[in-house]
């Protein structure tokens, strides 16, 4: 298997030996008929031999013409001379006829000579013109094809659109049955082949081939144009030789110095590629590999940028969906490049009205003097990422409390490009803060104040009591008779009884022992009738659908200081005159509702009162709630009363441990 060598064609050696050949038969013929012609002519005019040197001179050249001259002038010496008997004297007039004949014979030499270089000349210039028109259509022929192939891999950039059409190129300008193209996978062990035509049955696309097997892996392992003439000669897949394959040609494709394939073509009846072909298949392989890069590229490129713009997309589709976070790119002088749906109901401005803006437009104008905007930047360029809470200014000048993320970002080669900024409203947060603080404040305060009510009430009122019991027993001790004892001990019975109340009372007021005796209904009950000789409310409290199954100790006392702190807004600010109660438990809920006749209130206004000025009772019921999992829903309108809904899961029932405040 090797390229086909063409052999230099070879002058025969016999050629000059048939030439003299030739002018001793002309001149032996010339002899002979001077015989029968001599009546005719006089052999001293030689014009016989005349005609012999023209005919040796003319096919054999200079040298033949002047052999048959010589002849000739010894055969006319012998003719006008005679010979034996008859023999004359070699006269002037002999010489003169002698040297006619050798003068004209040589001048036929020359001129017959010179005429048959020259048309051996022209019959060369004719056929190397002939050879170079052949050769100039051969080389026009192979351009047309590479040009064709050439605008075949411009015209079609995707691959499995690409290789079909090349395919069709390269049949027709080799002429061949069949036409194979074969690329290496990215590890280099295997040839697929990915287009084929006249093989399309035998053929399966996509069929595997090793590395350095069969005639493909050979091809792509020796990285060379092979020729194989007779392919029943060499080793071959079976589907070749069933095919009927004769001949076939083939070369590596070759992309930047990397084997990426092999391309061959066959012929299905004897032919010789020859070295034309070798070289024409050679710069065909050569514009396909290029295609087929170039087709690579292309998808590589397609899919990048389909994966991108999905990516984008989604990202972009998440960041507009995204209505409570403020998303916006800002380029590397703070300047704002893009907007989100979220951004513009956070902060008012539309896209049109904010691209291009600085991003101190933000910020309060005494910190956007200060620079606070560019300092926010600057640590963010040179440490990644800043995190910081301040006021920012809505477009309607309104202010907001916002959790700001500022990112450094960066190209793929790392050099900076701008910023990324995430705003957050936290405003509700920040009061919330405010308010647990506060109460944080009002509960310490009401600890400290608890304590000295009780010191106050333990040495006002019990403190007494107990003095009084001890100087009565004192007194008892010192009684003069039985009478005045039993007096005595009937007013101690009496001071103690009222000592025992007063403490009972005290310990009520810190935990009601019914609560933890009984439940949470008995201990709503007592509370009930507690708040209403107080406070002179009626209160009622409905609890049918209960059940008797207690409550794990941490919701029972949630819900109970929610229904007492409700008690006491309703006694203290609603001027109400009658407030339900209402217990309800279904499945792992229960839920307390308790409504007055009230003047009600305005419940967002309140709720968004400052903390120094917030009603911190309703934040503390929800508090309370929170930390069980459950809600605090207040309904209330100015003139009609207030309902309070706490919902509290409930995940086990009592067993007499505490449950977990915070599960749910």
């Amino acid at each position: 298997m090797a390229l086909p060598e063409g052999a230099p064609a070879s002058r025969a050696p016999s050629v000059t030996f048939r030439a003299y050949l030739l002018a001793a038969v002309a001149s032996a013929l010339a002899w002979l008929l001077s015989y029968p012609l001599e009546p005719y002519v006089d052999r001293g005019d030689f014009p016989l031999y005349l005609g012999a040197v023209m005919l040796s001179a003319w096919y054999g050249g200079l040298g033949p013409g002047l052999l048959t001259t010589l002849v000739g002038a010894f055969v006319g010496v012998r003719a006008l001379v005679g010979t034996g008997a008859e023999s004359g004297s070699l006269n002037a007039a002999v010489i003169t006829r002698l040297g006619v004949f050798a003068l004209e014979a040589l001048v036929i030499s020359a001129v017959c000579s010179m005429l048959r270089r020259t048309e051996s000349r022209a019959q060369a210039l004719a056929a190397s013109e002939q050879g170079a028109r052949l050769a100039l259509e051969a080389a026009a022929h192979q351009i047309r094809a590479v040009q064709r192939v050439t605008d075949t891999a411009l015209t079609h950039l995707r691959l499995d659109d690409l290789l079909p059409e090349l395919l069709g190129r390269v049949r027709e300008a080799l002429a061949a049955d069949t036409v194979v193209i074969l690329l290496l996978n990215d590890d280099g062990t295997e040839l697929a082949v990915r287009a084929a035509h006249g093989l399309e049955e035998e053929v399966r696309l996509d069929m595997r081939i090793p590395f350095g097997r069969g005639i493909a892996g050979t091809i792509a392992a020796r990285g060379e144009t092979i020729v194989i003439d007779d392919v029943n000669s060499v080793a071959v897949s079976p589907i070749l030789r069933a095919k009927g394959l004769h001949t076939l040609l083939g070369t590596p494709l070759v992309l930047d110095d990397r084997g990426i394939g092999v391309l061959h073509v066959g012929s299905l009846s004897p032919r010789r590629f020859t070295a034309d072909d070798a070289r024409l298949l050679e710069l065909v392989a050569d514009r396909i590999a290029t295609a087929i890069g170039r087709a690579r590229l292309f998808g590589a490129e397609q899919k990048a940028r389909h994966d991108a713009e999905t990516t984008e997309g989604r990202f972009r589709l998440l960041v507009d969906g995204v209505r409570d976070y403020a998303f916006y790119m800002l380029d590397r002088a703070g300047r704002v490049e893009s907007w989100n749906a979220g951004a513009e109901r956070l902060e008012g401005y539309t896209a049109d009205e904010i691209v291009g803006q600085h991003v101190g437009l933000f910020y309060p104008p005494d910190e956007a003097r200060q620079g606070a905007p560019g300092r926010a930047l600057e640590r963010a360029a040179a440490e990644g990422r800043v995190v910081e809470e301040g006021w920012r200014i809505r477009r309607d000048g309104s202010r907001f409390w916002a959790e700001v993320l500022i990112t450094a970002v960066r190209d793929a080669q790392g050099r900076f490009v701008g910023y990324s900024v995430v705003t957050h409203d936290v405003s509700e947060r920040r009061r919330h803060a405010e308010v647990r603080a506060r109460l944080l404040e009002q509960v310490t305060a009401a600890q400290e104040e608890e304590q000295r009510r009780l010191a106050r009430e333990l040495h006002d009122e019990t403190g007494q009591s107990l003095t009084s019991l001890l100087v009565g027993l004192r007194t008892l001790a010192d009684a003069p008779s039985l009478v005045a004892a039993r007096e005595q001990v009937t007013e101690l019975r009496r001071v103690t009884a009222r000592t025992l109340d007063e403490v009972r009372r005290l310990a009520r007021g810190l935990r009601p022992g019914v609560l933890d005796e009984l439940g949470l209904v008995p201990a709503i009950e007592q509370l009930s009738v507690d708040h209403s000789q107080l406070h002179s409310i009626a209160v009622e409290v409905s609890a049918g659908s209960f059940g008797m199954e207690r409550l794990p100790p941490a919701v029972e006392a949630a819900l109970y200081r929610v229904i007492q702190e409700a008690l006491t807004n309703a006694a203290k600010h609603s001027g109400a005159r009658t407030v339900n109660v209402v217990l309800q438990r279904r499945r792992e809920l229960v839920q307390a509702i308790v409504s007055d006749d009230g003047c009600g209130f305005d419940v967002e206004a309140t709720l968004r009162t400052p903390a120094a000025r917030a009603h911190l009772g309703l934040h503390g019921m929800r508090e309370r709630a929170a930390l069980l999992g459950g809600t605090v829903t207040i309904e209330s309108t100015p003139g009609e009363g207030t309902t309070i809904y706490v919902r509290v899961p409930v995940f086990g029932g009592s067993d007499g441990k505490d449950s977990d405040p915070h599960r749910g």
